[in-house]
């Protein structure tokens, strides 16, 4: 699965058309997804998907919206990750992921946290 993402190198109005994207935010069944495209594929670091299929938290995430909203151009944001997945101390779910020691059980446990906390807040 390809994930949507902003080369590096993008021309300004590249830029401007991509960030004009609606902003979507994850449901619990995102993060469901997201977890089992994660323990099939494999985790990533510093890139949204390895050469390998293996998948960084925020490109999982991308991933798993990118089934629900076929079709629909979208870009979801690193904080709200962070926020509902709990990972106390970052801001941004990607930096959490490219952590040395992180693992791929680890983002796992995280992406099936958020889900539930999710369910009980009746964003499901």
């Amino acid at each position: 699965m390809k994930v949507q993402r902003v080369p590096d190198q993008m021309s300004a109005m590249e830029v401007m058309v991509w960030t004009m994207r609606p902003i979507l935010t994850p449901v619990a069944e995102d993060y469901e997804r997201a977890a089992e495209i994660l323990r099939d594929g494999g985790l990533a670091k510093g890139v949204a998907e390895d050469v390998d299929g293996g998948m960084c938290a925020g490109g999982v995430m991308v991933a798993a919206m990118q089934e629900r909203l076929v079709g629909t151009d979208f870009r979801i944001e690193g904080s709200r990750v962070a926020e509902d997945m709990e990972l106390d101390g970052y801001v941004c779910v990607q930096d959490w992921n490219d952590e040395p020691e992180r693992t791929q059980e680890q983002v796992i446990e995280r992406l099936e946290f958020a889900a539930k906390k999710l369910r009980n807040e009746g964003r499901s």
